[in-house]
């Protein structure tokens, strides 16, 4: 089962964590089996026996936070030739393009800035007509960085 560590407290080894079945479960230090001392809010797998959680292992690696398609075209409408919103469902790359694209219109008559600042309201458009599944399967967790 997964859960999340509540509080553990280092000078008596003892700990509670929240499942995701809503139950509270105790943990004593010797169950832990990570790196280090169990910290709060850190996710982990566990096995429920009764109220205790047994052979606790914190999951590793990072785990994608839900991205809001509305925050996204908001982003895209008012920042989006800088790249904000490409920043924001985690394109970087495609963000440090819009954003050096644009940096360059300043000295070109800001012909390049408009480009993309048509671009991102293109793409606010298109995230304001997919479903909150749709637009994190395509653009969020998807390979799909522009339109």
């Amino acid at each position: 089962m997964r859960g999340q560590v509540l509080a553990f407290d280092f000078r008596s080894g003892e700990g509670k964590i929240s499942g995701d079945d809503g139950n509270r479960y105790s943990f004593a230090a010797g169950e832990w089996h990570g790196q280090g001392e169990p910290t709060a809010r850190q996710t982990v797998d566990f096995e429920a026996a009764d109220s205790a959680a047994r052979a606790i292992y914190p999951i590793t690696g990072r785990v994608a936070e839900p991205r809001s398609r509305i925050a996204a075209a908001l982003l895209a409408f008012f920042l989006g030739s800088l790249g904000a919103h490409k920043f924001y469902i985690g394109k970087s790359n495609a963000g440090l393009v819009m954003l050096a694209i644009s940096s360059t219109g300043v000295v070109l008559a800001g012909i390049p800035m408009m480009a993309m600042g048509l671009i991102a309201l293109i793409e606010c458009v298109i995230y304001l007509t997919k479903s909150q599944d749709e637009f994190e399967a395509t653009y969020v967790k998807g390979p799909k960085a522009w339109f």
